[in-house]
């Protein structure tokens, strides 16, 4: 019969870069796909200042929804008096 000892064996591995283990996390972070919070806090700013600017009042027509777009992306100019409307 064969015993067992108490203290499991514990291999120490030494962490070297580049070393990949098959289903374990790896300790790196890669690159992300996703959107700035950056991006989608001056979307959400163009948002306001385009619906306070009346861009989005009429979105009835392809003209209103393409100056409500465009006023959202572009709102900064809307402050500098450009007037972002399509005729």
């Amino acid at each position: 019969m064969r015993t067992r000892s108490a203290a499991p064996v514990v291999h120490q591995l030494e962490a070297t870069q580049g070393v990949e283990m098959p289903g374990y996390a790896q300790p790196y972070a890669g690159s992300r796909f996703g959107v700035s919070w950056l991006v989608v806090i001056y979307l959400v700013a163009g948002g306001i200042v385009a619906a306070t600017h009346h861009y989005w009042s009429n979105v009835h027509t392809l003209k209103g929804i393409g100056s409500g777009l465009l006023a959202t992306v572009a709102w900064p100019l809307i402050f500098l008096g450009v007037n972002l409307h399509i005729h």
